[in-house]
């Protein structure tokens, strides 16, 4: 993940005012110009509008990652049970697959993962059929 520029703007808040951004973006779904708008408001934030949208991609990724390592976790504990290997894969490539739809679904303009997550689940159907 990248650095963050010491001259952020958002860097300036304090930890409650983060917490409230993060929850406009991420709870309240508000656009980048209304959060932007608010937090003028409420918090005298100088910040523009890509800042705002930096913060909140910023904050998507370390979601991501703490989602991940908390997978990653699950993953290493389930290691340890007796369980049917075909059956978890089947589980993983519909969880993979949910996902898929969710990024399509919500983040239309920008489909980084997306192409990626399709390959995998083309491949996967691939592996099936010759199965």
């Amino acid at each position: 993940m990248k650095k963050t520029r010491s001259n952020a703007k958002w860097t300036a808040l304090k930890p409650k005012q983060l917490e409230l951004l993060e929850h406009w973006l991420f709870e309240e779904k508000l656009s980048y110009d209304e959060a932007l708008a608010r937090a003028k408001k409420e918090f005298g934030f100088t910040g523009s509008r890509s800042s705002v949208q930096r913060f909140y991609h910023r904050l998507r990724q370390e979601r991501w990652l703490k989602r991940l390592t908390e997978s990653g976790n699950d993953a290493a504990e389930m290691g340890r049970v007796r369980v049917n290997t075909g059956a978890l894969m089947a589980s993983a490539m519909k969880l993979l697959g949910l996902h898929f739809f969710e990024q399509v679904r919500a983040e239309v303009q920008e489909l980084k993962d997306v192409p990626l997550m399709a390959k995998l689940l083309l491949q996967n159907e691939a592996n099936e059929i010759q199965r």
